[in-house]
């Protein structure tokens, strides 16, 4: 290889590895970097507008969760992943890009997504650790992109339409996170960062024997607390009390035909405490016998089904099947709770993303703007210009300007137009000057020379002071501005402008005393012979490492 060619390939090399390295660092400080697999999401947004916030459950571990997303035959993603237990936060997928999560194609584009590890059922999951890591997370974002903190931008997976379906929602599999279980409450004040609340709320159900078992409310249980406020439950067997002071609370659940039962729970600032009750009825016997999950039939538990995603139905673990859709190959397949495969629901012809089929391709052929016929967009045009007809064109007669001594459209690129009008008195930042105007705009027009061309002796190439007859005219730019009115100029000896105003040189500020406005505050000399003097030193050390290359 050439020695000539070896810096320019090793810099080749050293941006390359940049770049490698640059791709690799999470976009949220603090946050870990963990790549999604490229089967899990797509580059970029079609350029849909970022305008939504998407909150999810992982309805499994953490670890679990950011291993399956790195697996290539789920297909699904998110941008952000966090920790129940610390609030630890992991980055998955580039917020450029679409991550498929929301179980609806527009609304992937349009959104980033934000899985939380825990289950909607279990009303443990979501910690403080957690609810205050996921809202600094959430205010960033919402401040980097523009997005308002509010509950139509910042919303659960419940609340994405089924794409196929705009009545019912959780997009594609009707996934109903973050459940009940999530305090939206708390989580908006986090994020709006409202003045810190001075109380805290206890929400439970009643039930017999599970907390957990939706069909087992006990209608009409008395819950007292104890400071002494109590509620009857009505059919849903749901006790709320709100506005209590922080602190240690004893809750009392009781009803005709059913063993008392007490639990301690602490209020804290801001945040709804969860404290369900299990009764068992009065002489309850446990029985377990042939069941390895669920309840005992009293207050106990036969025990907990160990495979992640399993189901305790009538005592049995069981992997619920069609449980939810998602990709297989470029189809959309059924998928029981443990994740298992199973038939095929749509075969899909333009390919499958996030559990839905790609029902249209793209129309940009031809085009660089507008709408791609698929709910995005073939590209944005640069601000200084429109979209016509999937052409990005320059809007014609946008601003008015002159045009010598006359006063002509130009369009918004910049490009002249039409003559509007000539100006008989001549033309001055895009007007025509009124005939008794002439006289006071007379200086700005003159060029700065008495002969036509500032390039005598005096022309303004040294260090020192202008002398040639093109910089001795009374209204030099830089000596009025130092008050010298003289003829003289006392200028730093900058630039030669052929502006309208003659002579600006480069101007820096000083204590109006000629001394300190040659050299400026930093005390630099400002002239075009330091300037020019530098510019030579640096191009003949440019050439002498040319011809040492040329040497070696």
């Amino acid at each position: 290889m050439s020695k000539r060619l070896m810096p320019a390939v090793m810099f080749l090399a050293a941006f390359a590895l940049t770049a490698q390295a640059l791709a690799a660092v999470p976009e949220y400080e603090g946050a870990t970097w963990v790549p999604a697999h490229a089967n899990g999401y797509a580059t970029g947004r079609n350029n849909v507008p970022l305008d939504r916030i998407i909150i999810q459950v992982t309805e499994g571990t953490y670890a679990n969760s950011i291993a399956w997303f790195q697996a290539a035959e789920s297909k699904v993603s998110s941008h952000y992943l966090i920790r129940a237990s610390d609030g630890d936060i992991t980055q998955m997928v580039k917020e450029a890009d679409t991550a498929y999560h929301a179980g609806n194609l527009l609304f992937n584009r349009r959104s980033i997504g934000i899985e939380h590890e825990g289950y909607i059922a279990r009303q443990e999951s979501f910690t403080t650790e957690m609810y205050q890591a996921s809202a600094a997370l959430v205010i960033h974002l919402c401040e980097k992109y523009n997005i308002p903190k509010d509950r139509e931008h910042i919303i659960g997976q419940n609340e994405v339409p089924d794409p196929r379906d705009p009545t019912q929602f959780g997009g594609i599999g009707h996934r109903m996170a973050p459940g009940l279980y999530w305090d939206w409450d708390y989580f908006m004040s986090l994020i709006r960062e409202e003045q810190p609340a001075t109380t805290g709320k206890l929400i439970g159900f009643v039930r017999e024997g599970d907390i957990y078992d939706e069909t087992a409310n006990i209608v009409g249980a008395k819950v007292t607390l104890s400071n002494g406020q109590s509620q009857i439950v009505g059919d849903d067997a749901l006790y709320q009390f709100a506005d209590l002071a922080p602190g240690e609370y004893t809750i009392t659940a009781s009803t005709e035909g059913y063993t008392t039962v007490t639990i301690d729970r602490t209020v804290k600032v801001g945040q709804q405490i969860w404290g369900s009750i299990a009764l068992e009825e009065v002489g309850c016997t446990p029985n377990c016998e042939g069941r390895e999950c669920g309840s005992d039939g009293c207050t106990g538990s036969c025990g907990t089904c160990e495979q992640e995603g399993a189901l305790c139905v009538d005592g049995t673990c069981v992997c619920q099947e069609n449980n939810h859709l998602r990709c297989c190959d470029d189809n959309v397949c059924w998928v029981d709770s443990c994740g298992n495969l199973g038939q095929v629901s749509e075969t899909c012809q333009h390919g499958c993303a996030d559990g839905i089929c790609i029902n249209c391709q793209p129309q940009c052929d031809g085009k660089e703007c507008g709408d791609d016929g698929c709910e995005g967009f073939c590209g944005v045009c640069d601000a200084d210009k429109s979209c016509v007809e999937g052409q990005c064109v320059c809007v014609p007669e946008h601003h008015q300007d002159c045009c010598g001594e006359r006063l002509c459209w130009y369009d918004s690129c910049g490009g002249q137009g039409e003559v509007i009008t000539e100006c008989d008195n001549g033309c001055h930042e895009g007007l025509c000057i009124e005939p008794g105007e002439q006289d006071a705009t007379e200086e700005d027009v003159t060029e700065d020379n008495g002969t036509g061309d500032d390039n005598g002796p005096g022309d303004d190439n040294g260090p020192g002071t202008d002398t040639g007859p093109g910089d001795t005219e009374p209204g030099d730019q830089e000596d009025v501005i130092n008050g010298d009115t003289t003829g003289q100029d006392n200028g730093t000896g900058g630039i030669d402008s052929t502006t309208p105003g003659g002579d600006t040189g480069i101007i820096f500020p000083g204590d109006g005393t000629e001394e300190t406005d040659k050299k400026g505050s930093g005390g630099c000399q400002s002239g075009s012979g330091a300037f020019s003097a530098w510019a030579l030193l640096a191009l003949l050390g440019a050439l002498l490492v040319v011809r040492r290359r040329q040497a070696n």
